[in-house]
């Protein structure tokens, strides 16, 4: 099968790369992205004939479906605001595609595709990553053992240098950590979906070692978009570890009216700060920095429920090792994995499809585990409360 990765030239759509080529399945592989000199460098350093970069921009829509008709799977490993772009050119080319997410709100509108996607006979597999992805994966692999789903829990544990390590630059993007930070996240709770406050529900969550006790907090993520509901859950949330000098950080933007919303005149035009500062964020010289050395990841996915008149509790925590010379294996691996299931036909389920819904857990799992560096605990328990 042939791979169109967009975004190629960023971290995700990196380790989408790294994964994809390794695969028997997979003769080509291409990195399209404006950014290509950096894609470039990506394929000289990965050395397999399979790869190569080309430039292809998203905002040319009629030249990029041509573009896509070229290939069987395309892996959309491009920023959330063009998930909704790029399904309706994969429909219009009528080719398969896995993303990265919507952050909730893109998700919603990715949604009301489906049936156009159904028509064209195509899958587009929204917020096939890490969290989305694996997290959703795990929620209906766990959700299948039991009678009754009570509620879902998915937090990710952020990550610490692997042992013998220096980690030199951000695992994740500024931009990333400013939007999840700052945006309202939305829960689930008592069947009702709310909106609360940024760094709201704070808590202590243990990970496996070498992350152990962290902070947590709410955060917007696509998995909202999807899951409440899903075999009749009643509470379903995402938290995430926030570093105390990020938090810091963003206090510091807070106090500035930076993160508002609300337009400012300068002269005689009017402008957002929020939008302004994502500009500049997305500018900035440290966003296009590509971090280097190992780290460790954790996610952790909690589901409560009634199994044979019982109240029982399923937790999976997964650890991820990765080396970001490869890029982000943790996010581009499983979206790597999504677009191969999909080339091989292991899918049938037609539509634009979240994770839980379409993609069969055990045949996943099994693929995810022959992958070096990700490791799945899963630990069972009776309980007494919902």
């Amino acid at each position: 099968m042939k791979v169109l990765v967009l975004g190629g030239s960023g971290r995700v759509g990196k380790g989408a790369a790294w994964d994809l080529v390794k695969s028997n399945d997979v003769s080509k592989v291409v990195l399209g992205d404006v950014r290509v000199e950096e894609a470039k460098r990506y394929v000289e350093r990965v050395g397999n004939n399979k790869l190569t970069a080309e430039y292809v921009d998203l905002r040319d829509f009629q030249r990029l479906i041509e573009k896509i008709r070229q290939f069987d799977v395309v892996a959309n490993a491009t920023w959330f605001e063009h998930v909704v772009g790029v399904t309706k050119a994969v429909i219009d080319a009528k080719r398969h595609c896995c993303d990265a997410g919507g952050f909730y709100y893109d998700s919603l509108k990715q949604l009301e595709l489906n049936e156009f996607a159904k028509k064209a006979g195509i899958t587009v597999i929204m917020g096939m990553g890490n969290s989305p992805g694996i997290t959703n994966i795990f929620v209906s692999y766990g959700a299948a053992k039991l009678d009754k789903v009570g509620g879902i829990h998915i937090i990710a544990g952020g990550h610490v240098a692997k042992p013998g390590s220096k980690v030199s630059g951000r695992s994740m993007t500024i931009r990333t950590n400013f939007e999840e930070l700052t945006s309202n996240p939305m829960v689930f709770q008592d069947g009702k979906m709310k909106e609360v406050s940024p760094l709201s529900g704070k808590e202590k969550v243990f990970f496996p070692e070498p992350l152990g006790e962290r902070e947590v907090f709410f955060t917007r993520h696509s998995e909202m978009a999807t899951l409440p509901g899903f075999r009749g859950a009643k509470n379903v949330d995402v938290k995430i570890h926030f570093s105390l000098e990020s938090r810091e950080q963003i206090r510091i933007l807070e106090d500035l009216g930076l993160t508002s919303k609300n337009p400012i005149k300068i002269g005689n035009m009017e402008i957002e700060p929020r939008k302004f500062l994502l500009e500049c964020l997305y500018s900035h010289p440290n966003e296009a920095k590509e971090p280097e050395g190992e780290d460790i990841t954790a996610n952790q996915v909690v589901i409560i429920g009634e199994k044979e008149g019982e109240r029982v509790q399923y937790t999976y925590d997964l650890i991820v090792e990765q080396d970001f010379k490869w890029g982000n294996q943790k996010t581009g691996v499983p979206m790597s994995i999504g677009c191969q299931m999909l080339g091989r036909g292991d899918i049938q389920e037609r539509g634009v499809l979240p994770p839980e819904v379409c993609v069969d857990p055990e045949k996943f799992l099994i693929e995810l585990k022959k992958r070096e560096g990700f490791k799945l605990v899963e630990e069972y328990k009776r309980i007494r409360t919902l």
